[in-house]
């Protein structure tokens, strides 16, 4: 073999490799959502657990639903007398409603409720409970899936039901991993929630 036949077969290869890099760095947070969906089908939490970063999750949640309720109350109590103070007393209240419908949610049963219909889940069911109880049988959503930048991607649930668009945001993480990181909830779910 000569060393302009070594140059071109080195040139293929390198021309290969780069597309197959290219393509697999490309496709990473789709596989990684098919896992996903594929762990809750098989009832595997365990699994589908690892996709998930649950604080920053939690974060993006609770970032959303306490303003909401907190304007709410506000707005009911704003002409009533003593107001100020009626809210200072509510306030720990609503946070006490609203952490419980985070952990309610954050976990593979309800992120798939919320995903698949855009409800949230009102009780912490355990894993056990979760096995015992029926499939979710709601008609399927209308997927978009998308980057919004390299490490950011999106998968875009648009429920059947018209609950809304609920936005999951999937972040790259070291190499090729990628996690649920923050959910953004339409009007009609944030406000399903109540004291």
């Amino acid at each position: 073999m000569d060393l302009n036949h070594k140059k071109k077969v080195f040139s293929k290869f390198a021309l290969v490799s780069s597309l197959l890099f290219c393509s697999y760095f490309y496709l990473t947070p789709y596989l990684s959502i098919l896992s996903f969906k594929s762990a809750i089908e098989k009832k595997d939490y365990k699994g589908a657990r690892k996709f998930i970063n649950f604080d920053s999750v939690r974060k993006s949640l609770k970032s959303q639903l306490l303003p909401a309720l907190e304007y709410r109350s506000e707005r009911k109590i704003s002409d009533s007398a003593f107001s100020d103070i009626k809210m200072m007393l509510l306030k720990p209240i609503l946070k006490v409603v609203v952490d419980r419908t985070v952990d309610s949610t954050v976990n593979p049963y309800g992120l798939e409720l919320l995903l698949k219909t855009g409800q949230l889940t009102q009780r912490v069911v355990t894993d056990e409970e979760i096995s015992n109880e029926q499939r979710i049988d709601k008609k399927e959503p209308r997927v978009r899936l998308y980057y919004k930048n390299l490490n950011v991607f999106v998968l875009s649930s648009e429920t059947a039901d018209e609950n809304g668009t609920v936005n999951s945001y999937w972040q790259r993480g070291p190499f090729f991993e990628w996690r649920l990181h923050a959910i953004e909830l339409p009007p009609r779910t944030i406000l399903s929630v109540s004291r």
